[in-house]
């Protein structure tokens, strides 16, 4: 039984700064790699969301990652919205993953 691990964060690089090495180490031991990116950081001032998109297909290269999940959220409008909840449920169950890493609670992300 492979063993999984899905890392859930706000913008392209937040995964990466947050637990990128972790993540690494984790596919030296056999995990298998999913990502989700809430959104694309349009918000972001000094890139476009397409170059931030470009990026994020790098790192997840970088990372091994199995697949990358885009949900496409409106940049700093995140809220508890059901069909995010219901996308994320369907993640999780195609995922089965083992281990969950996101955002902490009091993040302002």
């Amino acid at each position: 039984m492979r063993k999984s691990v899905l890392a859930i964060g706000a913008h392209p690089d937040d995964i990466e700064i947050g637990c990128g090495g972790t993540l690494l180490s984790l596919v030296k031991k056999g995990y298998d790699i999913y990502l989700v990116i809430m959104t694309n950081g349009e918000n972001w001032q000094c890139k476009t969301k397409n170059v931030r998109i470009v990026e994020q297909e790098e790192a997840s290269r970088y990372l091994l990652a199995n697949h990358t999940f885009y949900l496409n959220c409106r940049d700093g409008y995140m809220q508890k919205d059901p069909t995010v909840i219901d996308q994320l449920t369907e993640i999780i169950q195609e995922v089965d993953p083992q281990i969950i890493f996101t955002h902490y609670a009091s993040d302002y992300h």
